[in-house]
């Protein structure tokens, strides 16, 4: 764009400085045709508005057409008779502009804001009134009545203006409907400005024989030519005709300036015309006066009515939710408020969607609001007449029952469950299966607003750590259970930079022989004041605030330490290390394992890492790119737990799993009724080059079915509890030649 505006402005300076007589016109006449041509290319491409421009073009085309007669009559025929066929060119040249700029509006009109474009209609007819009144005083009335002129002449003479005013009145509704100026909305103005004062210009000078070729004037129609064009080529073409989105008063402190000038416009004419001595043309003036009067008064009605309009949407913008359009906040505490005001006894449930951030980094998070519009849409139909539903922010929202009994809230929070549950249909054509965590709480006579909600919240909790995807009812002990994870949260922050985390050791055998052949490394937490806490106490929390990964990374450096300080052959026996699923996703894990061998200077060949199926699964395309990349280092993969619910066999081939530990329950169910598929699993994977482990071996039958089944490798308290690291010399002792 801005090359064009230099070469525009380069010619300007050649026609008004360097050229004159014929060769100025002819140049005149050549450089607009070309910036034509180029703005006729330029708008056969847009994607959008090719017709409009198209159009405005046209009427620029018909001007051109016109400066070419005139250039021929002035050059070639020597003939300066007004009017003449020239007139009736750059006269056709309006419509046509007119009409493009009406296209560009009817985009614009297409706002849902119908009292704003009200609004927009009165203002560009202020302008337009404002504007005809002067045109007439001015350059209409003195030619239109003059009987000593011929008829051509004089309607030659109200052609013009009244070209002009149908430019003004249409641009007037194009620019006060504009809700951000852009560039380009700024080039058209000036472009349409240009062309205003030229033409006003030429009129008056017209009515005196003022006017020569190559005089100032002509600049404004040079500019007009060019900035029409360059709004073409410019990026932001398209936001002229967008259609404007916002719903607050349009009556910005610039445009009641401009409204306010163009308002006293006609009073001001009358008291300077008065004071010169000249014609008053009171019809006229009054006439526009009153008219003014009435679209001020029209317009005050309609900017009340904007602003009451606007008030109820920030009211409700206030305290509805943007995405699902919900209640908020702030608007569900005030429900609240007024039921529990209304002595009627309540239940508020709140729900949290189970592992919500999983939809945001598989899908997107355009999918995860589908989500949760979808779920937000589901609870609303299970309301009742008087409850209510709100999304109190993320992926968490609220329900309130109002007068329900004792299993009344219980019962809602089932019928939430099931309607989640259902699948979600994403608009790619995948499907999302939902779970939610439900916490309620019912009323009782102190209850207050923040203690219903913290009730259930606290509920809600502690359903998701006992399994997730089921309710939980407040009982009065949860509230201190939740104190004692808070505190237990913020100490297991500090548990590392105290030193107070220890690894125990459960050894792992051969099954024929009974000799140990590795161990696994065991996480506890030795706290001063609780004493020895037991992993399923404090792991949850530290994968939900993802201290685990640095726990975990401590606990690689230490198992490995452990390992070579016992038993520092480069065949000595393997230490097993357990990585969450949390700690899988991480992209650190490979360095800091990597570290860990190399710190410790142990074997990549005796470090297991073991990996739960649920870990896996939840993301199996990084996650197989992970385990890759850890086997490229030479430690070796085990899947722990394995066969609880038989979801994973197909997972065996999937990914690069070197040892295979068989979960206690298959194990125990195998023993009790039908072991074919323990079997089947066994064979299965020693046919893939897989070990298997059976673990939590407690009784002589397990380990008796176990050996009769060539499992070679089994763990559990009938070998040994896991112990303090200060007992392992003896058992590394017994099991020096051993080897997983």
């Amino acid at each position: 764009m801005w090359a064009f505006m230099a070469a525009a402005l380069v010619g300007a300076a050649v026609y008004f400085f360097a050229l004159h007589g014929t060769s100025a016109a002819v140049f005149w006449d050549v450089a607009v045709a070309a910036m034509l041509a180029f703005g006729f290319r330029v708008a056969s491409r847009l994607d959008k508005h090719c017709s409009a421009w198209l159009m405005i073009l046209v009427g620029q085309a018909c001007f051109l057409t016109g400066d070419v007669y005139f250039a021929l009559l002035e050059h070639v025929f020597h003939s300066d008779a007004k009017p003449n066929i020239v007139d009736i060119f750059y006269v056709a040249g309006y419509p046509f502009i007119a009409v493009g700029l009406l296209m560009l509006l009817r985009s614009r009109g297409k706002s849902r804001d119908r009292s704003r474009d009200v609004g927009g209609v009165i203002d560009g007819f202020i302008v337009a009134t404002s504007v005809s009144v002067l045109l007439w005083v001015f350059f209409v009335e003195p030619t239109a009545f003059d009987n000593t002129l011929p008829i051509f002449e004089r309607l030659v003479s109200v052609a013009y203006p009244a070209g002009d005013l149908l430019l003004i009145a249409i641009g007037a509704q194009l620019a006060v409907r504009q809700v951000r100026r852009q560039a380009p909305y700024w080039i058209l103005t000036v472009a349409l400005l240009a062309l205003l004062v030229s033409d006003l210009g030429y009129l008056y000078q017209s009515l005196y024989g003022t006017y020569t070729e190559r005089d100032p004037i002509d600049f404004g129609w040079w500019i007009s030519y060019a900035l029409i064009v360059a709004v073409l080529v410019h990026p932001r073409v398209g936001d002229i005709a967008a259609a404007p989105n916002r719903s607050t008063p349009s009556l910005s402190p610039r445009r009641i300036v401009l409204l306010s000038l163009v308002t006293i416009a006609a009073p001001l004419t009358i008291a300077a015309r008065s004071a010169a001595g000249a014609s008053l043309q009171l019809p006229v003036l009054l006439g526009g006066t009153v008219v003014l009067f009435g679209l001020v008064v029209l317009r005050l009605v309609v900017m009340a009515r904007e602003l009451e309009a606007s008030r109820t949407l920030l009211l409700h913008e206030a305290t509805h939710d943007a995405l699902t359009g919900l209640a908020n906040r702030t608007l569900f505490s005030q429900q609240i408020e007024q039921a529990l005001a209304g002595d009627v006894p309540v239940a508020v449930l709140c729900l949290d969607l189970d592992d919500f951030k999983l939809v945001n980094d598989s899908f997107g998070h355009p999918a995860g609001d589908v989500v949760l519009q979808v779920v937000g849409e589901r609870l609303l139909g299970l309301l009742r007449p008087g409850d209510a539903v709100a999304r109190l922010g993320g992926d968490e929202f609220a329900m309130l029952v109002s007068d329900p009994d004792a299993a009344t809230g219980g019962a809602v929070a089932q019928r939430a469950l099931t309607a989640v549950r259902q699948a979600i249909g994403l608009p790619d054509g995948l499907i999302v299966h939902s779970h939610v965590s439900v916490g309620v709480a019912h009323s009782s006579g102190d209850s207050s607003v923040e203690a219903l909600l913290r009730d259930a919240d606290i509920a809600m909790y502690m359903a998701k750590q006992s399994g997730k995807a089921h309710h939980e009812v407040f009982q009065p002990g949860m509230r201190q259970d939740m104190m004692d994870r808070l505190e237990m949260r913020v100490e297991l922050g500090e548990a590392l930079s105290r030193h107070e985390f220890v690894l125990h050791y459960q050894p792992i055998v051969e099954v024929e022989t009974g000799r140990p052949v590795g161990f696994e490394a065991l996480l506890r937490w030795e706290h001063p004041r609780r004493g020895l806490v037991e992993p399923m106490r404090f792991i949850p929390m530290a994968e939900e605030t993802e201290l685990i990964v640095p726990i975990g990374r401590w606990v690689l450096m230490e198992a490995c330490r452990r390992a070579v300080e016992l038993d520092p052959r480069p065949d000595g026996l393997e230490i097993a290390v357990n990585v969450s699923a949390v700690q899988l996703r991480h992209p650190g894990l490979v360095d800091d394992v990597q570290r860990a061998l190399a710190g410790a200077g142990l074997d990549p060949s005796r470090l297991i890492l073991e990996l739960t199926e649920s870990a896996v699964i939840n993301d199996i395309e990084s996650a197989a790119v992970t385990l890759c990349e850890l086997r490229a280092l030479g430690v070796r993969i085990a899947l722990d737990d394995f066969g609880a619910g038989y979801r994973s066999l197909q997972h065996l081939c999937a990914f690069p799993v070197d040892i295979v530990k068989l979960d206690r329950s298959f194990i125990v169910s195998s023993l009790e009724r039908d072991s074919t598929v323990l079997s089947s699993l066994i064979e299965m994977a020693a046919n893939l080059g897989m070990e298997t482990v059976g673990e939590g071996i407690e009784e002589p039958g397990q380990l008796d079915m176990l050996r009769s089944l060539h499992c070679r490798y089994a763990q559990g308290f009938l070998f040994a509890r896991p112990m303090p690291s200060d007992r392992l010399d003896e058992i590394y002792a017994l099991g020096s030649n051993a080897h997983l």
